[in-house]
């Protein structure tokens, strides 16, 4: 004898498998949305960063966006005279302005962001002539560090 499956499961199961409503007054569970899916962190609210067109430069049609630059040498690794070449890892810091990452602020303290936030907004294009190689240590996760103050200057960092 072949008992339908539908039998053998529990009383509530086999109500919906057959579409069965609930019962009057029982309880329906809700999931909460999940906040963790939310395209832009309560910083990147807090920036408007979608707002703006971050694939062009601030002030574009204006004058030059001033970018400092800081250069710290953490190590000299290999030098070599046969290829007449060296490699070096170093510490490469941008400065600038961007208001249009400015935000408001009554302590007047800066955000630090890691390099999610650096691939939806502008930075410079910074490289080194007649260099044969370079690339970005990325041990677990990228080398990268962005801080934003208030009145929306920049400190872009990375390894």
């Amino acid at each position: 004898m072949k008992i339908p499956s539908c039998l053998c499961r529990p009383q509530r199961q086999r109500r919906e498998a057959h579409g069965e409503a609930h019962k009057q007054g029982s309880p329906i569970l809700k999931r909460s949305p999940d906040i963790t899916k939310s395209p832009l962190t309560k910083s990147e609210q807090l920036l408007r960063i979608d707002d703006h067109d971050f694939s062009m430069r601030p002030g574009f049609g204006g004058p030059a966006i001033p970018v400092g630059v800081d250069v710290q040498v953490e190590s000299l690794d290999s030098i070599s005279e046969v290829d007449m070449d060296f490699t070096m890892t170093l510490y490469l810091r941008h400065y600038w302005k961007d208001e249009r990452l400015s935000f408001p602020s009554t302590n007047n303290q800066s955000m630090t962001f890691d390099g999610r936030l650096v691939k939806k907004i502008w930075v410079p294009d910074m490289f080194f002539v007649h260099s044969k190689r370079s690339f970005i240590h990325d041990t677990t996760t990228d080398n990268v560090m962005l801080r934003v103050q208030p009145d929306g200057k920049v400190l872009y960092s990375l390894r």
